[in-house]
């Protein structure tokens, strides 16, 4: 009865340390593939933004800064595999809302602050 209950609970063990393995190499299979957009500075006025590319290849982005749902300027940057490009645009002091879309061939991220 003893060593049934040891091997039921070795199992259980192996069984919960495998599928927290599968969740954990999913996850960094998820990040690897992907690219994030975020602000430099989360709270106050700057609108610098930085965009890290963990996909497999370099990457050509393209950014559009609104305000108050006004286009007023964009670019263009690129950010090699693996790496992170800042841009950083200048104080614009106009404004409630500001947005910032940064496309990369068919996906789309937005960020936004409300001052």
């Amino acid at each position: 009865m003893k060593q049934s209950n040891i091997i039921i609970t070795i199992t259980i063990s192996l069984i919960i340390s495998f599928s927290f393995l599968f969740f954990v190499q999913e996850k960094q299979y998820q990040i690897e593939k992907n690219w994030f957009l975020y602000f430099n500075e989360a709270k106050g006025p700057s609108l610098d933004f930085t965009t890290e590319n963990f996909s497999k290849k370099d990457t050509d982005f393209q950014w559009t800064l609104l305000i108050d749902g006004k286009e007023i300027t964009s670019g263009n940057f690129e950010v090699l595999k693996n790496d992170k490009k800042t841009v950083s645009i200048e104080k614009i002091s106009e404004g409630k809302t500001f947005l910032i879309k940064v496309k990369r061939e068919k996906e789309e991220k937005e960020i936004y602050k409300i001052l």
